[in-house]
């Protein structure tokens, strides 16, 4: 199951329509969600935050197996940082994959 399908998962977990979690999340539209749901690897911040509003662990996502220790630590400092760190953080690594 890749991350979009993922966080659809959980969404209806929570009982949520698209509209509904959008409204919970400044500055995500619907359409934001629908086009998460349904990439492959959606914006990591943008997991993030998602995780963060319904209250759901990193590891309950990812789960742990599936992550190396060195990764799993990466998103625990990310996870350290303010928003305007993890910005620069994650512009910083869209250009590094370019």
């Amino acid at each position: 199951m890749h991350w979009g399908e993922k966080l659809k998962s959980i969404r209806e977990h929570f009982g949520l329509t698209q509209q509904q979690l959008a409204d919970r999340l400044p500055g995500v539209s619907q359409r934001n969600i629908s086009f998460w749901e349904n990439s492959e690897y959606p914006p990591l911040d943008e997991i993030v935050k998602i995780l963060r509003e319904l209250n759901y662990t990193l590891n309950d996502f990812f789960g742990k197996p599936e992550l190396k220790d060195e990764e799993l630590m990466i998103l625990e400092y990310y996870n350290r940082l303010n928003a305007k760190t993890r910005k620069a953080v994650m512009d910083f690594l869209r250009k590094l994959g370019e």
